[in-house]
């Protein structure tokens, strides 16, 4: 009978180590599966860490590019700023001197216009004296077929008055 209680003991004691192991290699079974499962997770993680670092350098270097044709695009409106500026300065000076050459110019103008109406008034003139020109010439040429009508007159008075004195002596 003690060995009986002893077997008991015995069988007791394998029967709580036996779940004691089954009760082990559940456990780790189960660890090995969260170690898998971690693992996995860890690799993804990882996985994504790289992508999101390679994102966050290639948004750095964006970054950087934009900023530089920024500041490049600053510099360039600087200069046009200065450009026109300059610009702004030379219009002033040119439009001064516009100024300056139209009063320059303006006793020019008035003396130009003067001068148009002074011509305009020698032209009508210069038209009546041709108009009379051209009638001092008409009577002129009546004068002169009239002298030429006279002196043929004359020369047959002449021719008639030699005949008649021939006769005569």
């Amino acid at each position: 009978e003690q060995q009986k209680g002893v077997e008991y003991k015995l069988k007791k004691e394998q029967d709580t180590m036996l779940r004691g192991l089954d009760m082990m290699e559940k456990d780790r079974n189960r660890a090995e599966q969260e170690q898998v499962e971690t693992d996995h997770s860890v690799k993804t993680l990882t996985e994504q860490v790289d992508r999101l670092q390679r994102e966050v350098n290639e948004l750095k270097q964006e970054r950087r590019d934009r900023e530089a044709t920024l500041r490049d695009k600053e510099l360039e409106i600087g200069s046009f700023k200065t450009k026109v500026n300059t610009l702004k300065k030379f219009k002033h000076v040119l439009d001064f001197r516009l100024q300056e050459v139209t009063l320059s110019l303006q006793p020019k103008d008035d003396t130009i216009i003067e001068l148009g109406g002074k011509l305009k008034e020698l032209e009508e003139e210069f038209e009546n004296n041709l108009q009379v020109h051209k009638q001092m010439e008409a009577r002129l040429k009546e004068v002169d077929d009239e002298i030429k009508d006279k002196v043929a007159e004359g020369n047959n008075l002449r021719e008639v008055i030699k005949a008649r004195d021939r006769e005569i002596f």
